[in-house]
């Protein structure tokens, strides 16, 4: 069973190049490719419930998006409509109906629009020479945070917004790729019965660096938000940043004893029967994977030859 992981879904290009923004062209090509290639797209909680009680017959994926955004109801959900195929959207419950964005999305905003040439943060210099320096320099800028200030990433991405001299915690709208999702828009997507909503804490921070109280108000207040949200249950979790250096048994503990049924967490793997439920296996597809190599993914076979005889069977065939 293969989960795949989504950001944001945009009209154009990506923000500075960030992988996390596909744009609606790919992800439509992609969601068309998994019909063509004859690939089952089942909903999250039951093909991992159907996995780990060993009835599940045959190759599956699911699809998520992680962090909330506007966009994976009014972009991405018409694809999947289009097709029938269920997904889970996982939900900073801090972001929910707020014009204010994540913090990653605070960095590339301030790298993108500020008039200076370079930018210090925390004893390192980042050039803004180029559009290719700016690209590199929200890269390191947001690798940073998560290695030096993961356990408060919004007050790290303000220091950066006052070093590149642009307006600290600036709101969006609607329309804007950084907007997340708000009420009206989690009641389309309850409509569409395509979407079932989880919980990816409260304000996005790396949960191994929190303590004990500060992990349990992140975890459980944002199953809890999830469900007042959603009026359902929430059944699902994903570990914010989801390597294995970023959560631990804390946190598990914390969510066993909720409604949570499985957790996601961002290593590159398929899932197989004896997969842990709160450590299942997700694979990013973002801006930098091509056809290619998500007709390999989904299908598990990673040798050039074979993808390139499989893409040409898939694509024109």
């Amino acid at each position: 069973m293969d989960i795949l992981t989504y950001h944001a879904i945009t009209p154009n290009k990506a923000p500075l190049g960030d992988w996390c923004f596909l744009p609606l062209c790919k992800f439509a090509t992609q969601m068309r490719t998994l019909r063509r290639m004859g690939i089952r797209v089942l909903p999250l909680v039951d093909a991992v419930s159907s996995l780990l009680d060993g009835s599940l017959q045959g190759h599956c994926v699911s699809i998520t998006f992680d962090d909330g955004y506007l966009n994976n109801v009014s972009l991405a959900l018409p694809v999947l409509e289009q097709y029938g195929y269920h997904a889970t959207i996982y939900l900073v419950t801090g972001l929910v109906g707020e014009k204010r964005t994540l913090w990653s999305n605070r960095v590339i905003h301030a790298v993108q629009s500020s008039h200076r040439e370079s930018v210090d943060f925390r004893g390192h210099r980042y050039s803004l020479g180029s559009h290719e320096d700016r690209r590199t320099a929200s890269r390191g800028l947001q690798r940073a945070i998560k290695e030096i200030a993961g356990a408060d990433p919004n007050s790290a991405s303000k220091e950066i917004e006052i070093a590149c001299e642009t307006p600290t915690e600036p709101e969006f709208d609607r329309q804007h790729d950084f907007a997340m999702v708000d009420e009206a828009a989690i009641r389309v997507a309850h409509r569409s019965r395509l979407i079932e909503f989880g919980a990816h804490t409260v304000t996005h921070p790396i949960l191994l660096r929190l303590g004990d109280a500060d992990l349990r108000r992140e975890i459980l207040d944002s199953v809890e938000q999830t469900g007042h949200l959603t009026g359902r249950e929430c059944r699902t979790f994903a570990y914010p940043n989801g390597g294995p250096e970023d959560f631990d048994e804390r946190a598990i503990d914390l969510l066993s004893g909720t409604s949570v049924k499985n957790a996601v967490t961002t290593v590159q793997a398929r899932n197989r029967a004896g997969t842990s439920p709160y450590r299942l296996t997700r694979w990013d597809i973002g801006s930098d994977v091509t056809l290619l190599r998500f007709v390999a993914t989904v299908l598990g076979v990673y040798p050039a030859g074979r993808e390139k005889a499989l893409l040409s069977e898939v694509w024109y065939g």
